[in-house]
């Protein structure tokens, strides 16, 4: 009796594993400083939204992989728009940027190359201030992309022995094929935020907004933001 209960436990944990998906998170990053203009006179909001997440393309992976890119994307963007902002805070709420200039919102176009597009809308009107996007391909030369190939080969051979291992094991190359992608994928994101941070320095809607504000003697974009915290 106990074996037979053993045997349910074994085939039950065996069962949960392998219906287990995979879900990434996305790390934060340190970007870069590349920005020599003046910070725009602007207070910045990103926006974190725990929705923002993609599944990896299937010639990436044994199966689905799902990568979730918040809050790290948004940390990175932080990062990233630091010096081009006079002030960058994160929200994972739309309506708490009301008090700040612009609402940065963050959106991935899962292709090869990858795109990342950042929309800067006003948060009390809606209105689209400026779309500034970049595209990057996976970088094939990153460090970790080969990381526990040799560890998938011992289970893809233990699989072979005991089949019954199969999902267990499938499961975890499935993780370090996850670890992988990250390993590619990472790189391709700090350079598609470094490019758009870049690129705010030269957007004329950005610095018309930022003309305007500093023109009408509206309380400046930090006492705004101290205000929100």
């Amino acid at each position: 009796m106990v074996r037979g209960f053993a045997a349910i436990l074994a085939a039950a944990i065996v069962v949960v594993i392998s219906g287990c998906s995979i879900r990434q998170n996305f790390e934060a990053q340190p970007v870069p400083a590349s920005i020599r203009a003046q910070p725009l006179k602007l207070s910045l909001a990103v926006l974190s939204d725990p929705a923002l997440s993609f599944d990896y393309p299937p010639i990436y992976s044994l199966s689905d992989f799902r990568e979730v890119m918040n809050p790290g994307l948004a940390e990175t963007l932080r990062n990233g728009f630091g010096p081009a902002f006079q002030n960058v805070l994160i929200v994972e709420d739309a309506r708490d940027a009301a008090n700040l200039d612009l609402l940065a919102t963050p959106a991935i176009e899962v292709a090869d190359p990858m795109t990342l597009i950042v929309t800067f809308t006003e948060p009390k009107t809606g209105r689209k201030i400026a779309r500034l996007s970049s595209s990057r391909g996976l970088d094939g030369h990153a460090f970790g992309i080969y990381s526990n190939l040799g560890i998938d080969l011992f289970l893809f051979a233990t699989v072979v022995v005991v089949p019954p291992l199969d999902p267990v094991m499938a499961h975890q190359i499935r993780k370090h094929s996850a670890a992988r992608f990250d390993a590619m994928f990472t790189p391709a994101v700090v350079q598609m935020v470094t490019d758009i941070a870049q690129q705010t320095s030269r957007d004329p809607g950005l610095a018309s907004l930022s003309t305007t504000r500093n023109r009408s003697g509206l309380p400046n974009a930090i006492a705004i933001a101290r205000e929100v915290k």
